[in-house]
Parts: C-alpha cells; structure tokens; sequence
C-alpha cells in the first residue's frame, strides 16, 4: 500500500486518525518528558488512544441507523484489511509492552507494583475490547456492501424483519471472541467463513495470552 493510498484510508476514519494522533503524541510527550519507562509510554498512550476511539465508536454504533450504515460501509471499504493489519501489528506491540512490565514488576514494591499491574490489567480490558469492536465493524461494513453490491448477505441474523444494526454485529463479534462460536447467526459466503476463521484463531491465542498474563499477574500480587 502506498503512502498516498494510506492516507486516503485514514481520511475515511476520522476517529481512527485521531486515536492515532492521540496515541503517538502523547507517547512522545511521556517518553521525552517524564521518567516512564518506554513500555509505560507506550501502554498509557494506547489505553488513553485506544478509550477515546471506543468511546466514539459507541456514540456512534448507539445512534447510527441503516442508512448511515450503509454509507460508511461505502466509504470505508477501501483500505479495511490494513486497519485489520494494523490492528495486529498495534497489539503485537501491547503485548510485548505488558511482558516488559510484568517483567519489571518483578522488582518493585508497595504501589509502584501496584501501578504497573492494574496498567498491566486495563491495557488487557481495553485491547480485548478494541479487537472485537474492530471485527464489529468489518462485519458489518462486509454485510452492507453485499447490499449494495445485490449480493446475499454473508450473515443471516434469526430476526429477518428487520436490517441488523451495528449491536447486532457486536454480539456476533463478541461471541467469537469468547466462545468461538457465532451463536444463532447463519455465516452464508465463503469469504465471510475466512473472515470468522481468522478471528476465531486469533481470539484463541490472545484469550490464551490473556490467561498466561493473569496467572502471572496473580503470581506477582501473591509475591
């Protein structure tokens, strides 16, 4: 992708571009102006990056309806396997961060431990919640433009009275983040059941990063 072809795609997720602002910002400002380790830059300016863009996305998945549903689907299909790409590469890097503190925490005390830990702890919140949010909003951007393509709908929602909004996408999403499974919604496209295998695996080792990580941070407090 070129670096024109990335901007475009940033343009078309405004919050998103933000988030991004926000985060490397304020990791500059952390790293170069207080005495933070780098990996304690690096986890605050992605929860405070990572908590402004959920909190806009669920403005926005609380008010949109179908109509605007189908519009960002439109504009924002260029470009929506680099976010995904992106979104892995952003977690490869929060996770080698929490290890570094984890590793770290080993050897302090009283409430600088304490400190690292419960940052440790809300970087894991956060990011679980990024990942299916993003997936959320795939699904339903793949959905709609499946719409607008005449072509069928990769999922079938049980309720067919009504067009499935973007909470409908998030309980999909989150289900396979926490079950594996899709739960009473029909995957009907190929390319839909790719998708879903991907985040189904993914989902995996993270949920299973996440439980090492506890059980280490459990180690920790009981030290």
């Amino acid at each position: 992708m070129t670096a024109l072809s990335f901007v475009r795609t940033l343009r078309t997720r405004p919050w998103l571009s933000r988030a991004i602002a926000l985060a490397f910002g304020l990791g500059t400002l952390l790293g170069t102006l207080t005495d933070l380790r780098l990996s304690q830059s690096v986890l605050i300016a992605w929860n405070s990056a990572a908590v402004f863009y959920l909190i806009a996305l669920a403005r926005l998945m609380m008010t949109a309806n179908t109509a605007d549903m189908r519009r960002r689907a439109e504009t924002q299909d260029v470009g929506k396997w680099t976010i995904l790409g992106l979104t892995g590469a952003a977690i490869g890097v929060c996770v080698v961060a929490i290890a570094s503190e984890l590793i770290s925490a080993h050897d302090e005390t009283g409430f600088s431990k304490g400190l690292d830990l419960a940052l440790v702890g809300a970087t894991i919140v956060t990011t679980w919640v990024f990942v299916h949010t993003t997936f959320a909003l795939h699904y339903a951007h793949a959905y709609y433009i499946a719409i607008r393509r005449a072509e069928p709908p990769p999922l079938k929602f049980p309720d067919t009275d009504c067009e499935p909004d973007y909470l409908d996408f998030g309980y999909f999403a989150f289900i396979i983040g926490t079950a594996a499974q899709t739960a009473d919604v029909s995957v009907a496209s190929k390319a839909m059941r790719r998708l879903n295998l991907g985040h189904a695996v993914f989902a995996f080792f993270y949920n299973t990063t996440i439980l090492a990580l506890c059980i280490n941070i459990a180690a920790s407090l009981l030290g």
